[in-house]
């Protein structure tokens, strides 16, 4: 995965938001302290470490004082190092990093597609029993010490990772009330692929770690709260962290990042071409709902004259004699009585987003099985009054085994 090619002239804005965070960084902030954790290396001494932590797990930075990522990541390398110095782990964790942008230090051609094979700064390999391979970590200090530490366990760091399920929206409560970060392929294949008919999605692929599509956060959440604003509730804004869960990405041919597509009945129908502030996803998902959305799928309520009703008792009559006590299901009974025999598409759209709903609810986990599984199989009759009547019959029994149905059964 990699940044969208496409996305790069209209996120010229977002990129100037992101470079401030090196003006308060200089050459001077990858000094390393005098009791700093990091071990500083240089030509001269660089194998000599080497073969001094054999059986130690060595995380190496390759680094220049002049580049400005190196400049923010020294900091927290120094304060991951002292972490690991002190953690308790099976294995011993040292960091260090060598200057490779000093003409001297060069001489080691550490860069060279023989040696660390590396063209940019800063490069870092975590180096075990003569062995090498790519940091593929965060560089917050966290991030270093989760990864090491997992290594040092002999965990998959990945694997470990992933069970963080990590993401730019879950963990913030001002975003999560509008934007929300799916999780796993179960998530995304019951929110957007299996999405009730005429269901409207925006989902943004991102990384947590790419600096644009942090930049990039905020402007989303702030169009989900325009939209809202503007067309109610028709539209739901959901976010995947496509870094961790590249398989979801892959699996819709996403492949940048950050990068923002329209799903229309669990399909997706278009990827939004420029990407920029709020102003321009709310003017984008508009015209999608323009274009998809179907007003007539909506269907109200059944009017209150179509549903049986009760008798009133007059001021001051006696009261009837005690009667059974209704069933708590009896309003689906009412729903089932009030359905027409022959029900229209819209009708059925309906029902079936009401059985959707239901079966993320149901009480019972049996009805909540009998219900998904006829929902995927799509075996749920609702062409009529009858099928959505013994439908109705067969879910309260997973509630009361006795239940005798009477009152779905009067009027057939």
């Amino acid at each position: 995965m990699h940044l969208s090619m496409g996305l790069l002239g209209s996120l010229s804005l977002l990129l100037l938001t992101a470079l401030p965070q090196f003006a308060v960084c200089s050459e001077e902030d990858t000094i390393e302290p005098a009791d700093s954790k990091v071990h500083v290396l240089n030509y001269d001494n660089f194998h000599r470490f080497l073969d001094s932590h054999e059986d130690d797990l060595i995380l190496m930075e390759f680094y220049a004082p002049w580049c400005g990522h190196c400049q923010e990541l020294a900091p927290k390398y120094r304060v991951a190092a002292a972490e690991l110095a002190a953690a308790d782990l099976p294995r011993k964790v040292v960091l260090a990093k060598y200057n490779d942008g000093d003409d001297y230090n060069r001489r080691l051609r550490a860069g060279a597609p023989d040696v660390y094979n590396f063209t940019s700064y800063p490069s870092l390999f975590v180096l075990d029993d003569g062995e090498h391979e790519r940091y593929g970590g965060g560089r917050e200090a966290d991030d270093i010490v989760f990864h090491m530490s997992a290594v040092a366990k002999g965990l998959d760091p990945y694997e470990e990772e992933l069970k963080t399920k990590p993401g730019l929206y879950k963990d913030k409560p001002e975003f999560s009330a509008h934007v929300r970060d799916l999780m796993d392929e179960s998530e995304m294949e019951t929110i957007i692929s299996n999405a009730p008919v005429n269901a409207l999605r925006v989902v943004e692929f991102y990384s947590d770690r790419c600096p644009f599509c942090k930049s990039l956060a905020k402007e989303y959440v702030e169009a989900a709260k325009l939209t809202k604003a503007k067309l109610g509730d028709k539209v739901q804004f959901h976010a995947v962290n496509s870094r961790v869960y590249y398989d979801i990405a892959e699996s819709w041919e996403i492949t940048g990042y950050p990068w923002m597509c329209f799903f229309y009945d669990g399909k997706k129908v278009e990827d939004m071409a420029g990407l920029g502030g709020a102003d321009s996803i709310v003017n984008w998902v508009t015209r999608m709902v323009d274009e998809h959305y179907d007003p007539d799928l909506v269907i109200s309520a059944p009017p209150a004259s179509s549903l049986p009703i009760g008798g009133e008792e007059d001021e001051g009559s006696c009261g009837a004699p005690p009667v059974e006590e209704t069933s708590p299901f009896g309003i689906f009974h009412s729903i089932a009585l009030a359905y027409p025999e022959k029900a229209s598409l819209a009708e059925k759209t309906s029902m079936l987003n009401l059985l959707t709903s239901l079966s993320l609810n149901y009480p019972t986990e049996a009805g909540k099985e009998k219900l998904a599984a006829k929902l995927e199989e799509g075996t749920l009759d609702v062409s009529g009054r009858a099928g959505l009547v013994k439908l109705m019959c067969d879910l309260e029994k997973t509630i009361d085994p006795y239940a005798t149905c009477k009152a779905v059964s009067v009027g057939l």
